[in-house]
């Protein structure tokens, strides 16, 4: 697992620009809330993982929920 935000998660790990950070418990979860501003053209959240070898995976997932009606990019 390469972000685990069930075990001794902080969220002084994220990098936030125009945006604010909470880490909720959500149907027997942790998730980190972000909630975007409007002050930055790109407010943004970002992570930093230790270097891992990923070659031997198809892929990796992450589970994104937007509760705005506006679209919003996703780069990872």
């Amino acid at each position: 697992m390469l972000i685990d935000f069930e075990n001794q998660f902080s969220i002084r790990k994220v990098a936030t620009k125009d945006a604010k950070l909470k880490l909720i418990e959500e149907s027997n979860n942790h998730v980190l809330r972000v909630t975007f501003g409007n002050s930055d053209p790109r407010p943004s959240a970002s992570m930093k993982i230790a270097q891992v070898d990923l070659s031997e995976y198809l892929g990796i997932a992450m589970d994104i929920k937007n509760l705005s009606p506006y679209g919003i990019p996703v780069e990872a």
